[in-house]
C-alpha cells in the first residue's frame, strides 16, 4: 500500500497524481542527544523525508502497525522526530482509501516541501481516480497475497 500512496503522491498531475516534490525514501535520520534521552533512539528511518524542509511522512499500514509493540515503537519514533523539529504527517491505510481526505493531507504536505501549486482542476479528479484504480489493479495482479482477507 505504501507504494500505491507514493505513486499517487509523486506522479505528475497530468497522469492523475498530485505532483509532489519527491522525497528521500526510507532515509535514516540521526537524532539529537535530547531526542535520544527522551525516546531511547539514536537513529530512525523515515518512509518519506524532505530533510531541507524538515518534513517527514510515515505510512502506517493496517497490518504492520497493529501490534502494541509496533505502536510503541512508532510513538517513540514520532516523538523523537518532533523533538528534533520535524513536521511529521502520518497517513494510514484508512485515510488513503478516503480519496478526498488523502488528497487534502498530501497536498498539505506538498505545500510545506515545494513550490505552491495551482489548485487542481475539475478535470483532474477522473484522471486521479483512474490512476488509483490502475495502481490497485497492478498491485492485486502482481501481489495477490497482500490482498487475502485474514480469518478471525
Amino acid at each position: 500500500m505504501e507504494t500505491e500512496v507514493s505513486i499517487v503522491a509523486f506522479s505528475s498531475v497530468a497522469q492523475g497524481g498530485l505532483g509532489l516534490v519527491p522525497p528521500k525514501l526510507n532515509e535514516p535520520v540521526m537524532l539529537s542527544a535530547r531526542a535520544k534521552e527522551a525516546t531511547g533512539l539514536s537513529r530512525v528511518v523515515c518512509d518519506w523525508l524532505w530533510p531541507e524542509a524538515r518534513v517527514a511522512v510515515e505510512y502506517d499500514g493496517r497490518d504492520s502497525h497493529a501490534s502494541p509493540q509496533q505502536q510503541a515503537r512508532d510513538a517513540r519514533k514520532r516523538d523523537a522526530l518532533r523533538i528534533d523539529g520535524f513536521d511529521l504527517t502520518v497517513i494510514t491505510s484508512s485515510q488513503f482509501h478516503h480519496v478526498t481526505q488523502c488528497t487534502a493531507l498530501l497536498l498539505g504536505v506538498g505545500c510545506r516541501v515545494g513550490p505552491r501549486k495551482r489548485k487542481l482542476s475539475a478535470e483532474h479528479a477522473p484522471r486521479h481516480l483512474t490512476l488509483r484504480k490502475q495502481v490497485r489493479a497492478h498491485h492485486r495482479e502482481h501481489f495477490p497475497f497482500r490482498f487475502k482477507k485474514s480469518r478471525p
